[in-house]
């Protein structure tokens, strides 16, 4: 099994929101914890206890970026509402072949590499935007 990717915080992840950024600093040590469980070749039940945490750690995060995007008035609320949507999607997917099968390692490593890389590119390129939101530069006066 090839190596798996860190995902790694930086500035560039910012939403200019400390909560939204300390929420999102959680869900990458998560995902990096899977990351962890798959190369150590931790059993099922361990590789579940962390898709179990994501999950409900995940959820709870969405509704409270989404309420943040409302309150600030984000142009990508909308966009970033769905976009949660389908990672629900694709995770509970993921979610269903895991508790069918017996060898685990390789859905889990697919299911980190396509969940992560979803999460840091949503944040990059979506979550992101709130920060303009927040921190409006002031216009000519």
């Amino acid at each position: 099994m090839q190596r798996l990717n860190r995902i790694v915080w930086d500035n560039a992840l910012s939403t200019g929101d400390p909560g939204i950024d300390d929420q999102h600093r959680v869900l990458i040590n998560t995902f990096n914890e899977l990351a962890d469980a798959v190369e150590g070749g931790a059993d099922k039940d361990n590789i579940g206890n962390i898709i179990s945490a994501l999950k409900f750690y995940a959820s709870w995060h969405f509704a409270r970026e989404e309420e943040c995007m409302g309150k600030y008035h984000c142009p990508v609320a909308d966009k970033n509402k769905k976009a949660h949507a389908v990672f629900v999607q694709n995770f509970e997917r993921y979610e269903k072949e895991f508790a069918a099968l017996d060898q685990v390692a390789d859905l889990a490593f697919d299911m980190y590499t396509d969940l992560a890389d979803w999460i840091y590119n949503h944040i990059l390129a979506v979550d992101s935007k709130l920060y303009h939101c927040i921190h409006p530069t002031p216009g000519p006066t």
